[in-house]
């Protein structure tokens, strides 16, 4: 079998809103969210993430 090199990765920020409004859902309006990031392997787009979950109020990075 052949390797395929070519690999595509695509982050879709929509879907952590979405994501992140189920979870609030759940939990108690003032309950704080701590989002664990890990490391950005390869440029898959930390700071991207980081930077979407600030601005949708999440309280922690970590």
């Amino acid at each position: 079998m052949a390797l395929n090199p070519y690999c595509l990765m695509e982050i879709n920020l929509r879907a952590l809103d979405e994501n992140l409004s189920l979870i609030r859902s759940f939990i108690k309006p003032r309950t704080e969210i701590m989002a664990v990031i890990k490391a950005d392997a390869y440029g898959h787009g930390a700071v991207a993430i980081a930077r979407r979950l600030e601005e949708l109020g999440v309280s922690y990075l970590g």
